[in-house]
């Protein structure tokens, strides 16, 4: 069931995608599940809008479909790789920082458009018009589903200083590699409690020349990790590097400010 509702809370967009989720479950796991959406304000102070699907169905079915029909990260594996895909005509139409941030919100995670404070996290509340006027500065990926194959979306990104990838569970090497496509502006970098980074997907860090830290933890894949750490000292001599076993302590942190 927490897969239902994760997946629920993760989709907040056109209500057609609720369409494409109730088809894409009806067929993965050949189980008729009526759904109706409605949406529900969460957060008065935030004015928050998310859509809720609504499965009927009972606990034995759910229990079925996730554990025996299907391993339950295989099937909202591929569900999510649907909605990491760069749509090309959607690029051309509005270019990146907008396709960009679009991305990232239907997978779960925020951006900050550069000159505003504000962090946008709901779809919904996207801007409508004039997109050439919103360029992303900070990615906060914490807990969304980003996966490889969205992370072209960086490309013709000029803005972006700062990225956070933190407990990203579909985060593989093969996305690291995409990371020096903002290497001339980004500045800041935090990759922690991604269970399945290794110490191969950390090399495409060393192209990072204008990084001037890098916080890593909590990367149990990584086998080498005092060797990984002298790596990126060496090839990044102008960046604070810190890699540690689970999250900095309060002191360690107040030691490097």
């Amino acid at each position: 069931m927490m897969a239902l509702r994760s997946l629920c809370v993760r989709f907040r967009t056109d209500f057609s995608l609720t369409k494409h989720v109730h088809h894409l479950c009806y067929f993965a796991c050949g189980n008729s599940i009526t759904s109706s959406t409605k949406l529900h304000n969460v957060d008065a102070n935030n004015g928050f809008l998310m859509k809720r699907i609504s499965f009927r169905s009972n606990l034995t079915w759910t229990r079925h479909a996730l554990r025996n029909t299907q391993p339950e990260r295989g099937l909202w594996g591929w569900l999510n790789s649907v909605f990491n895909r760069v749509d090309e005509d959607r690029l051309k139409e509005v270019g990146p920082d907008r396709t960009c941030a679009e991305w990232l919100l239907r997978c779960g995670a925020g951006v900050r458009w550069k000159n505003m404070e504000h962090w946008e996290r709901d779809y919904n509340s996207l801007p409508g018009s004039n997109y050439d006027r919103y360029k992303i500065e900070e990615i906060d990926a914490t807990g969304s589903a980003v996966m490889a194959i969205g992370f072209p979306h960086l490309k013709g990104l000029r803005h972006v200083r700062r990225i956070i990838l933190h407990d990203c569970r579909y985060l593989y090497d093969e996305a690291l590699e995409y990371l020096p496509l903002v290497k001339d502006t980004l500045v800041f970098l935090q990759i922690s409690n991604c269970g399945d980074i290794t110490d191969r997907g950390l090399v495409p860090l060393t192209q990072l020349s204008n990084l001037k830290e890098l916080i890593l933890f909590a990367l149990p894949e990584v086998r080498d990790r005092e060797g990984v750490e002298r790596m990126l000292k060496s090839a990044l001599p102008e960046c604070h590097v810190q890699f540690t076993e689970s999250r900095p302590t309060v002191e360690e942190e107040e030691e490097h400010q």
